[in-house]
């Protein structure tokens, strides 16, 4: 894996993570790291620690039921104790989760874990469908949908290899509505994903995969899936990606005018700082559907039933 300044920067210097983690998640020693940091000049930070006791109910919320963390690992993150992220947590009414389902992320959810070491179509999607609702950190990478989507969950969970008993649900205290997902973490496939782009905090960082053509059709669906839709708008179908990245929707834009054999456009979105790559066209919708669906192997049928 190429290592570049970029990649240092956004890891050391954005998300703030250590260099011995840093290693970790590359598959190199600390001192790797830090020649790589001579070598590109970025510079050492300095170790403040004033703020570390303040840690916010939004903050806690996002590490423990976003991210899935441990409490043990929040508390090292903070450099605080245990102790402390629990009585923050009862503080904030932020519930606990059920001790074998605790258990089980400590001692690691078995999974196939070769899953994304060989190119094929259910692993274009998954791939896919990660990019766009996928998360990774700490070695741990977590997908996440929709009530509604449960089943789907469930079945990508089964394509994985994950037992439905690990299935969590999550209640969103903001709109009071649900959601399930599954959160597993092995060192090697965190490192693997990170080989094919899916960076940490990645909505402005990822970078496009480089799919074999024969499954490109796969990822794309697993991405529209997530972060596509589709609809009518003056009587023609309107198709519609949004993406944080720059890079990752010139890719995208470039791959469907290529299958589309049409200039598809691509805009900024201002209001949300994001990226629409769409086209506004029966005709191509219909071509678009085909692409996505004649070799299907797996999507979201409310999707497609949609669509």
């Amino acid at each position: 894996m190429k290592f570049t300044k970029e990649q240092l920067e956004q890891l050391y210097i954005e998300q703030g993570l250590s260099l011995k983690k840093i290693g970790d998640l590359i598959g190199e020693t600390k001192d790797y790291v830090m020649w790589r940091m001579r070598k590109y000049g970025v510079p050492r930070r300095t170790l403040d620690l004033s703020n570390a006791y303040e840690l916010t109910k939004v903050e806690l919320t996002d590490l423990y039921v976003a991210q899935q963390i441990s409490q043990k690992d929040i508390a090292r993150k903070i450099g605080r104790s245990q102790c402390y992220v629990r009585a923050r947590m009862k503080e904030y009414n932020i519930q606990a989760r059920d001790s074998g389902i605790a258990q089980a992320m400590k001692r690691g959810i078995p999974f196939k874990e070769d899953f994304f070491d060989a190119w094929n179509p259910e692993m274009a999607y998954v791939l896919g469908l990660l990019f766009a609702d996928g998360n990774l950190s700490d070695n741990r990478f977590r997908l996440q949908l929709q009530e509604k989507d449960k089943q789907h969950v469930l079945d990508v969970a089964a394509l994985l290899g994950i037992d439905s008993a690990y299935i969590f649900r999550c209640r969103s205290k903001q709109f009071g509505t649900f959601s399930y997902g599954f959160s597993v973490s092995r060192r090697d496939v965190a490192r693997r994903l990170i080989e094919l782009g899916l960076t940490p905090k990645k909505s402005k960082t990822m970078l496009f995969p480089e799919v074999p053509e024969q499954y490109m059709s796969h990822f794309i669906r697993g991405y529209f899936d997530g972060d596509g839709s589709i609809c009518i708008s003056s009587k023609q179908l309107l198709v519609q990606f949004s993406c944080g990245s720059v890079a990752f929707s010139e890719r995208l834009r470039s791959i469907l005018s290529k299958a589309l054999k049409h200039d598809v456009k691509m805009r900024v979105d201002k209001r949300t700082n994001s990226y629409n790559v769409a086209f506004h066209s029966t005709r191509l919708g219909k071509l678009f559907y085909k692409y996505l669906y004649t070799r299907s192997t797996i999507h979201l049928k409310r999707k497609k039933d949609k669509f």
